[in-house]
């Protein structure tokens, strides 16, 4: 476990360029918000949540894909550390950056709704709202990190971007075509995604956690036993 929080810590200070990104990005959004009333302030929200969510989908994958790529990888697993470590190491660095991004986006949230509250005098949004609408965002988010890393453990980098977006938008995919979504549990929260602050299946919120729990189950069992010492590309 400690080896997995070095690499973890590793990854922090090399990969925060992504993170830093999307907090300027939340900062300016919100400036350029704080005059509007708390219903678009409830969009802007939405916003924010689906830039976390593409970020989120490139986190780990790319720190993972350079390493391979740059073979730097190869001079840590011949310290002892198994692959699996490794991969959880890089897991817990993308995880403790999507949460730094989660407690910005919830300063910024707050400020904007006091804000526009004082301006309009506009129902009054609770705490609880705010931090479910927050933690639909890090659902979705932590399932895109899971896909991420489930998709460079399979295939070359270059590829496994494809896997967020399928596992994403794969169970909505038939309703393009007049059909039903199939039931995942992610499914039910793409609708409440660009306005989070509004009623959702909130059960759906753990369920999301648990899916993208086994998706990187699987991600560690099949990076186990890749083979590593040749760069994919």
């Amino acid at each position: 476990m400690r080896q997995a929080l070095l690499i973890g810590h590793n990854f922090m200070r090399q990969g925060w360029y992504g993170a830093a990104g999307f907090m300027a990005y939340v900062a300016l959004l919100t400036w350029l918000g704080r005059r509007v009333p708390v219903n678009v302030v409830n969009e802007l929200a939405g916003v924010a949540v689906a830039f976390m969510v593409a970020i989120s989908a490139t986190l780990a994958l790319a720190g993972v894909a350079m390493d391979v790529k740059t073979r730097t990888i190869l001079p840590v697993l011949s310290k002892g550390i198994s692959r699996s470590t490794y991969l959880l190491g890089m897991f817990y660095g993308a995880l403790m950056l999507l949460l730094v991004m989660c407690v910005w986006t919830f300063a910024c949230w707050e400020w904007q709704i006091d804000r526009a509250m004082t301006l309009h005098a506009a129902v009054h949004v609770q705490i609880d709202v705010l931090l479910w609408a927050l933690l639909l965002g890090f659902s979705l988010s932590l399932l895109m990190m899971c896909a991420g890393l489930l998709g460079v453990s399979l295939v070359e980098s270059k590829k496994a971007l494809l896997f967020p977006i399928v596992i994403f938008l794969g169970p909505v995919a038939p309703t393009w075509f007049g059909q039903k979504a199939l039931a995942t549990p992610h499914t039910a929260l793409l609708g409440g995604m660009m306005k989070p602050m509004t009623p959702y299946p909130r059960a759906s919120v753990w369920e999301t956690v648990v899916e993208a729990a086994v998706l990187l189950a699987i991600a560690l069992l099949v990076f186990s036993r890749r083979d590593v010492t040749v760069a994919s590309e």
